[in-house]
Parts: structure tokens; C-alpha cells; sequence
């Protein structure tokens, strides 16, 4: 499919935001699944110019649609937990690598458990209290006990950056 094609088929106006998507999608999934090509457009007058497009493999078809899941403008940066959750969930649940919410260790919950060793939190802002400090600190601590791999990630981060560093750690664990 073309990258073009699917730009429009999602509804996105500015060919800047989805360029973004590609670029992610070639980040996380490699340059053989994204193509550059070009495609000839009809100008006024009847001018022609060629304008650069992708060919997005079936993968990076999919990708996309996951990542982007539209829960805000355009999906150019997510800032609510569960909307970055549920794409987290929808991407490993492609990928066959389990998630689990509200993880429990000992007497602790994490907002998820990717695979077999990762534990994941999210920094909200009340994260930033002297209490809540020493509480992340225990969690952190704990984790690492159970011999857990802590992640964290704040609201504002872009979910394909959250994606790429929970891979990295995925990565590291399987070396």
C-alpha cells in the first residue's frame, strides 16, 4: 500500500504528521518495510509534478494503524495513560509478547508487565511529591529484587518512543 493512500484512507490533512508515522515505522520495524518511491500528481493546468510516497509493507500498514489508533488530533503526542496503555496492549498483542495491567509484586501494583521481566510505570505529575518518591523508589527497588527490568515513562512521552525503549529492554533480555 501506498503511503499516500493510507494517509488519506486515515483522515490525516497534513502529509508532515503521517510522515512522522513512517518515520517511526522505519525506526521500530527496520527500512525493508518502508519503500521510498515517488508518484506523479496532477497540478492546475494540467501540470505535473512527482511527489515522494512510500510503499508500506503489510507490517508497516499494520504498524501504523496501531500506533496511530486517532484518540487525539492526529495522534501527534498521546498524554493519557489509558490511551497509551491500550495501544501498548494492541501492539505486543500483535506481536504475541504478553501485557499484563495492574501487574501485583509483593505489595505493589505497575501499570503493566510486558513479557516475562519487564514492569512498566507511568509518571504522572503527582509522581513528584516527596512521598510519592519514596514509594517509586520501593517499586523500583522491588522490581529489581524480582529481578525485573523498571521502565518509566512520562505522559507527554510519544508512545512509538515508549515502544522503542521497551523493545530495546526486550532486546537486551533475549541476547
Amino acid at each position: 500500500m501506498l503511503a499516500r493512500d493510507l494517509q488519506i484512507e486515515m483522515g490525516y490533512a497534513d502529509w508532515r504528521n503521517f510522515h512522522n508515522l513512517i518515520e517511526k515505522a522505519k525506526q521500530i520495524l527496520g527500512e525493508d518495510c518502508v519503500t521510498k518511491t515517488s508518484r506523479s500528481v496532477q497540478l492546475p493546468k494540467k501540470a505535473k509534478r512527482n511527489i515522494v510516497d512510500y510503499e508500506l509493507s503489510e507490517r508497516a500498514v499494520k504498524f501504523i494503524r496501531i500506533i496511530s489508533g486517532k484518540p487525539t488530533a492526529k495522534n501527534v503526542r498521546v498524554r493519557n495513560e489509558i490511551i497509551i496503555i491500550e495501544q501498548l496492549k494492541r501492539y505486543y498483542h500483535s506481536k504475541n509478547i504478553p501485557i499484563v495491567f495492574q501487574f501485583k509484586l509483593a505489595s505493589f501494583r505497575y501499570d503493566c508487565k510486558i513479557g516475562d521481566k519487564i514492569l512498566f510505570e507511568f509518571d504522572e505529575q503527582h509522581h513528584q511529591t516527596k512521598r510519592q518518591i519514596i514509594i517509586d523508589s520501593k517499586k523500583t527497588k522491588y522490581a529489581e529484587l524480582f529481578g525485573f527490568i523498571m521502565l518509566r515513562a512520562k505522559i507527554e512521552d510519544d508512545v512509538v518512543d515508549i515502544i522503542i525503549r521497551i523493545n530495546d529492554a526486550l532486546s537486551k533480555m533475549n541476547e
